[in-house]
């Protein structure tokens, strides 16, 4: 795998997402409304003021400079690890250069999570911590109903709910559905748990 553009990473992930194999979370290509992960297509979106272009380097440069980063890497990880809410798993290996922090990341296409990824990205960044509030913040909103949203870490394996109105906590959770999460709610069961130290 090499170092490639946003628009081609995104090809990859959307072919996986048509046709008799594609998981059953997609309706007609894209994230069903009911369903709360992130897509990664809106994570690669958020990145795309970070990423560097390599288009014109030569492959054999490409490749040792990707294992530069993964061999040096001070903060690496796979949100596989901690069942983080996105659609596709991301792969990371970042690396301190001179005053600034670049990543190579790459999404999982499906199957062994050993295998089948995108090509990377490099993304550069000025702080690590740059790298995991992605959006500027540590969540993506998600709307559940009229009441509550979701405000989801792909870095966790759960997300925060809020209610719209107010933004009042109601609680942590991990279920993936939007029906089972309302069950859950009506219940009174709350799944509280710290987010304040990354799992992954």
């Amino acid at each position: 795998m090499l170092i490639s553009n946003l628009e081609n990473v995104k090809k990859e992930i959307q072919i996986t997402r048509k046709g008799e194999f594609a998981a059953g979370i997609y309706k007609d290509g894209k994230l069903a409304d009911n369903i709360l992960l992130v897509d990664t297509l809106e994570v690669i979106e958020a990145f795309a003021k970070n990423v560097i272009n390599l288009d014109n380097m030569p492959a054999e440069e490409q490749e040792k400079l990707i294992d530069f980063i993964c061999d040096n890497a001070e903060v690496n990880g796979n949100t596989y690890n901690c069942n983080g809410k996105i659609t596709n798993d991301m792969n990371y290996n970042i690396v301190k250069i001179g005053n600034y922090y670049y990543a190579v990341i790459m999404f999982h296409l499906g199957g062994g999570i050993r295998g089948r990824y995108t090509d990377y990205l490099l993304l550069k960044f000025e702080d690590v911590d740059d790298f995991f509030s992605i959006n500027g913040k540590y969540g993506f909103d998600k709307v559940i109903n009229n009441e509550y949203y979701a405000d989801i870490d792909i870095f966790s394996n759960t997300y925060e709910v809020r209610s719209r109105v107010e933004g009042i906590y109601i609680g942590e959770f991990y279920e993936v559905e939007t029906g089972e999460l309302l069950k859950q709610i009506k219940r009174g069961i709350k799944n509280d748990s710290s987010r304040k130290e990354r799992l992954c």
